[in-house]
């Protein structure tokens, strides 16, 4: 494991046993090794922004995409392979893996209508939003605000992928309700974006995992696909589909 990376420009960004320290071939080199062993068809990751900016979700997109493209080369990370397939590796019977290209790459997305959504749910509260630029704002601190919103939001139209998440909408608040004490120490900005998840509404958009289809590949692995603009939804029966074998 790797410990957290604080957020840029901070102490803890600089400690070298820090995800966002690691060497990036070797970071990508463990996730590739997972993905030969687990077989996903599906990979998910934040956006190159990573999200809201934290550098270990900067960190974690830069290693989902480069083990989305090592993963099914025999050629890179040998030594993890099964001499069956050319590798230095154990055996298939010993442990040994294949190469194994998954055949989609999925960003996570917040859609900018959710904006617009949250101002309003905070603003019921009675409480400062972080969704709207403070009231006092300075054209330089709006134009860094605004530039900021433009990187963690997309159109809506962007999306392309709407998963139901409703069967585990709570294990998830739960684990953010766990994740408060880190949320707590963040400052205003993202820190502050942070502290609203709360308010995210549980219905509607609240019970959709919003997601962008970035790169698909044909089941051979090797064409690649054109991501279909036309929005699909989906729900758990289809994700756990997502690591069945082709032939299933």
């Amino acid at each position: 494991g790797y410990r957290d990376s604080d957020m840029m420009g901070r102490p803890g960004n600089h400690d070298p046993r820090c995800f966002w320290q690691a060497n990036l071939d070797e970071a990508i080199g463990r996730l590739v090794w997972l993905v030969r062993r687990d077989r996903p068809h599906v990979i998910t990751t934040y956006n190159d922004f990573g999200g809201y900016g934290h550098p270990d979700h900067i960190r974690t997109h830069q290693v989902a995409v480069g083990a989305f493209a090592r993963a099914g080369d025999p050629a890179w990370y040998p030594e993890q392979l099964a001499p069956e397939a050319g590798g230095s590796g154990p055996t298939l019977d010993a442990g040994g893996v294949l190469p194994w290209a998954p055949l989609k790459l999925y960003e996570q997305a917040m859609p900018a209508s959710l904006r617009q959504t949250m101002a309003e749910r905070v603003a019921a509260l009675g409480i400062q939003s972080p969704w709207q630029p403070p009231a006092d704002a300075t054209p330089e601190q709006l134009a860094e605000y605004e530039a900021f919103m433009a990187k963690l939001l997309v159109p809506d139209e962007s999306i392309t992928t709407r998963v139901e998440i409703g069967s585990v909408i709570e294990r998830k608040w739960h684990a953010l309700r766990r994740h408060g004490k880190r949320r707590r120490r963040a400052r205003r900005g993202a820190g502050g974006i942070r502290h609203h998840h709360a308010v995210i509404p549980r219905g509607g958009q609240g019970r959709l995992g919003q997601i962008i289809l970035r790169i698909g590949r044909a089941r051979d692995g090797r064409r690649p696909l054109v991501p279909d603009r036309k929005s699909t939804r989906l729900n758990s029966s289809h994700v756990a589909l997502s690591r069945m074998p082709p032939s299933a």
